[in-house]
């Protein structure tokens, strides 16, 4: 037995045996391609979301001066309050609160 794990044949043929036995397996067919609408539509009605229609991300600029954290208690209804108005203005918080900020000093 080899360190593999292989029986090689006893009469010297071992290896080309071997090579022969791997070479007799059929070739595989490529899978046909996924059709994600249907799959997307069977998902559905069960509350599932497909994660190729996601929102996109805004890409990551470079700060133009330092920043310092803001940590900030609330009741839970103004935070949800205010996470559903960045989202649907597509907003960081930092830019929520500027426009926030920009408003009150008006």
């Amino acid at each position: 037995m080899s360190k593999f794990g292989f029986d090689l044949e006893e009469d010297g043929a071992g290896k080309s045996d071997l090579a022969n036995k791997l070479a007799s397996f059929p070739p595989t067919t490529p899978r046909t391609a996924i059709n994600l609408a249907e799959v997307d539509a069977a998902a559905a009605p069960h509350g599932f979301i497909s994660r190729e229609a996601g929102k996109g991300r805004k890409r990551r600029v470079v700060p133009s001066e330092p920043k310092r954290q803001l940590s900030i208690m609330m009741p839970v209804s103004k935070y949800e309050r205010f996470v559903a108005y960045a989202d649907r203005h597509r907003l960081t918080y930092e830019e929520v609160i500027s426009q926030f900020l920009d408003r009150a000093e008006d």
